[in-house]
């Protein structure tokens, strides 16, 4: 499928997505799966709690393995059931495999950022340097717990957006051996005077043999920003080992991110042909 028709497709099922609230209201019963959990962290020191959706195959066979996509920006139950919706109606069209996806409510940009010698960040923001206990929960305690509830494949995936996409970069970075595929979109690179993209060289130290992949979007204009243009310098520059990266632009095709991550699950879970 090219990336027109893929584009074609993506904003298709966005756009049934957008009458699906409609519908639930209607009906007066949830469209998708849902369970919720509560994990007490030892890390962060406080309980966190996490939504889950589960797809319809879940159901009728419980000891199947899935892909388990883990998504970090800030997702209320309502927000998360608008996800996992659009993402079941993806499925049901055999766009995309089915996945199970893992949501940490209410996470802020606290947990997001570590610290900083940046003389701006100081001026701007307080009582930040909590990204590698945010790591740590994420890499410790959030996997464990859904590899222990959930029967899951070895394919887990991160995806941030903003702030999250930051952190999702410096998770690649320093703990790339956790997630086989990161989903960025629109990173916050200006971090600590673009201190990601200066070091990324440097620090890039994969732990096994294994390719990891990155996906990086942007929301149709940040690929002329300095930071980015920056950050995708380096990498076409240094051509990290072990390492496959793209980019694409949403130019002028939707500001929300939901369209973004549904186009990279189309290339990452694709549906083989069925046999003739």
């Amino acid at each position: 499928m090219s990336v027109n028709h893929l584009l074609i497709a993506t904003l298709f099922v966005f756009g049934l997505m957008n009458v699906l609230p409609a519908f639930a209201q209607v009906e007066n019963k949830p469209l998708v799966i849902v369970e919720s959990l509560d994990i007490n962290s030892e890390n962060l020191r406080e309980k966190r709690h996490i939504n889950v959706y589960l797809p319809d195959e879940y159901k009728l066979n419980r000891t199947k393995s899935f892909p388990v996509v883990y998504l970090l920006n800030s997702q209320t139950a309502d927000d998360f059931s608008y996800v996992a919706n659009w993402v079941k109606n993806a499925i049901k069209l055999r766009m995309i495999s089915p996945i199970i996806l893992v949501a940490i409510e209410d996470t802020k940009l606290l947990d997001f950022v570590g610290t900083s010698e940046s003389e701006i960040d100081k001026a701007n923001f307080r009582n930040l340097g909590r990204a590698e206990l945010f790591r740590r929960f994420l890499n410790e305690e959030l996997i464990t717990e859904i590899s222990l509830r959930y029967p899951r494949t070895e394919e887990r995936v991160l995806v941030g957006d903003s702030w999250a996409g930051l952190f999702t970069l410096e998770v690649l970075l320093r703990t790339p051996e956790n997630f086989q595929t990161y989903i960025v979109i629109s990173p916050q690179l200006i971090w600590n005077d673009e201190y990601l993209t200066s070091k990324f060289p440097e620090l890039w130290r994969p732990q096994n043999s294994k390719i990891k992949n990155l996906y990086l979007f942007d929301h149709g204009k940040l690929v002329m920003n300095s930071y980015l243009g920056r950050f995708l310098q380096m990498l076409a520059d240094q051509k990290p080992k072990l390492l496959y990266w793209e980019c694409t632009s949403f130019n002028e095709v939707h500001p929300l991110y939901q369209p973004m991550l549904l186009f990279a699950l189309q290339k990452l879970f694709v549906i083989a042909p069925e046999k003739k």
